[in-house]
């Protein structure tokens, strides 16, 4: 089943940096298997990256801002790689949540829907200087269950 892999947060709470460490851990695990198709992945802003993997096509799609034009973007993938497997950002609610379902809809997708891992951190709180490390390291951990989760369903 071709599948779509929502992260759905607010702004700016690592959906991009998510997906960035997910890009790096499949060149990463996979140097002579993924053959990408564009790899051109900048350290900052939103990006896209498309691979093949067992014959298989999968793509990371960053952008998922409102007015981003998020379904013409997963249209897009969808019609020129036929990928099986796209991961993609989407705020919580609103039109880029419906974009996402009334692709999924028009071009038979699956859904997962997950969100990125989220601190809260107060006012006063003594850990506030730490956020920047703590939200890398949760990034980095929600990209490998992203990875495994790829893995799991590129088997089937």
């Amino acid at each position: 089943m071709k599948t779509v892999i929502v992260l759905k947060n607010e702004a700016s709470n690592g959906k991009t940096s998510t997906l960035r460490e997910l890009q790096k851990l499949v060149k990463e695990k996979f140097p002579e298997l993924v053959e990408p198709l564009n790899d051109k992945v900048h350290e900052k802003g939103d990006f896209r990256y498309v691979f093949k993997l067992s014959g298989k096509f999968i793509a990371i799609e960053s952008c998922g801002d409102p007015g981003s034009n998020i379904k013409k973007n997963l249209v897009d993938l969808e019609t020129k790689f036929t990928c099986n497997l796209i991961f993609c950002a989407t705020r919580t609610k609103g039109q880029t949540v419906k974009d996402v379902k009334e692709f999924a809809e028009e071009k038979h997708f699956e859904i997962v829907w997950s969100s990125t891992y989220a601190i809260d951190f107060y006012k006063n709180s003594p850990n506030k200087s730490e956020t920047g490390k703590h939200y890398d390291s949760l990034n980095q951990l929600k990209a490998r269950h992203l990875f495994d989760l790829m893995q799991e369903l590129l088997l089937k």
